[in-house]
């Protein structure tokens, strides 16, 4: 077998290998047989740039996305969720898309780092963390492949910053070919889910932060993926046991209750938007419990003119409990699973200005909002 003959996972697990004598000598063949993918991948992004100017061919950008994609990635219903959701690419422009393509390793979740283990017997294991236990870790590899390795049977376990996603995909398609596939991920509809994977800050398995030592209420659902409510569709991201954190959750810091979760995060957008659609309008000690009227979480609009707008979230009005079988004017009962309860209420944004972020910020009061899913409606349509 050749080094060519490899794919591009293997590539990078060899030279990521734990033991540095066979890391070096798999680099040492690799450029001398030419299978190097090169590490400069700024100048490689600044080589491609001119094809997110190109009218790419949809039908062909998804024939791409099934063949190189669909292994590790999901775009609406097609494919695997193993490392991030795409359905929601459309709302970054292309260039941002081609430097996620190109350069998967310049901005890596931490649900998404690449994982060694060097077992005792001499193998080597590479993937993502996907739980452990006292005993034993779980890794899941890029064919979606899970393995239980013992902590008894582990020489050495490592992490990298470099993605899961190996560098080199440019080696696999050609320039034409790239433009088709950004022109299919960019490609927008009337609503695009949003990903909130790098800004949740709960897993719903394990539930709310506890106070004093407790553990807090599970928020488990009973299925995820893709939900349409009101007609709009969604993605809820599976927690995938306790590793994902798949809920953001805000919280007040105080000096009599040391905050666990942030007072706000934000998500890029790119887009002239009409609407702002939220499965959420639950809080932890929110309505009926608490009955004033107070703001538990604020909606900032950041447009790219520089100016924002804030669109509050009001206790009994937007907000209620968690708990199922309650009921506010301002939002409707979406998803009720395991005496729980979602919401869905509409966020307007102005269809006139581009929208560049959308800001969640906790309001005054003492409640912790909850979103579970965010998706945009462009203004138009969508084109």
């Amino acid at each position: 077998m050749q080094f060519n003959d490899l794919q591009l996972d293997q590539r990078q697990a060899l030279l990521n290998h734990p033991t540095a004598a066979i890391a070096e000598r798999a680099e040492t063949l690799m450029e001398s047989r030419g299978a190097m993918v090169t590490s400069n991948r700024q100048t490689l992004v600044d080589q491609w740039m001119p094809v997110t100017k190109q009218e790419g061919d949809v039908t062909n950008g998804i024939a791409m996305f099934k063949k190189h994609c669909a292994a590790c990635h999901i775009h609406g219903e097609t494919g695997n969720e193993i490392g991030p959701n795409l359905t929601g690419m459309s709302v970054h422009p292309k260039e941002e898309i081609l430097i996620n393509v190109l350069d998967p390793s310049r901005s890596v979740e931490n649900n998404f780092r690449t994982y060694q283990i060097l077992t005792v017997d001499g193998n080597v294991l590479s993937g993502m963390l996907a739980g452990e236990s006292a005993n034993s870790l779980r890794i899941i590899d890029t064919q979606g492949k899970e393995k239980l390795v013992l902590r008894e049977d582990i020489e050495q376990l490592s992490s990298s910053p470099k993605s899961l996603m190996p560098e080199g995909f440019e080696s696999s398609m050609s320039k034409a070919e790239m433009a088709d596939l950004l022109s299919f991920l960019a490609k927008r509809d009337k609503h695009a889910p949003l990903s909130i994977s790098s800004v949740a800050t709960i897993n719903s398995n394990k539930g709310l932060p506890g106070f004093r030592g407790r553990s807090g209420d599970k928020l488990e659902l009973d299925s995820y993926g893709r939900v349409e409510v009101e007609s709009i569709p969604f993605e809820l991201i599976d927690p995938q046991g306790d590793r994902i954190a798949n809920i953001i959750g805000l919280q007040s810091s105080s000096p009599r209750r040391p905050s666990t979760l942030p007072e706000s995060v934000s998500i890029d957008c790119s887009g002239k938007v009409q609407a702002i659609h939220l499965l959420g309008g639950v809080a932890w000690a929110a309505y009926p419990r608490f009955k004033d009227e107070t703001t538990s979480m604020i909606v900032r609009r950041h447009y790219s003119d520089s100016t924002t707008s804030d669109f509050e979230l009001v206790n009994g009005k937007h907000i209620v409990t968690y708990q199922a079988g309650e009921d506010v004017p301002e939002s409707t009962l979406a998803i009720e699973a395991n005496g729980k309860q979602v919401r869905y209420l509409k966020v307007p944004a102005d269809s006139d200005k581009e929208l560049t972020k959308i800001e969640f910020l906790k309001g005054g009061d003492f409640s912790i909002p909850l979103v579970f899913a965010v998706t945009v409606e462009f203004a138009g349509g969508g084109h």
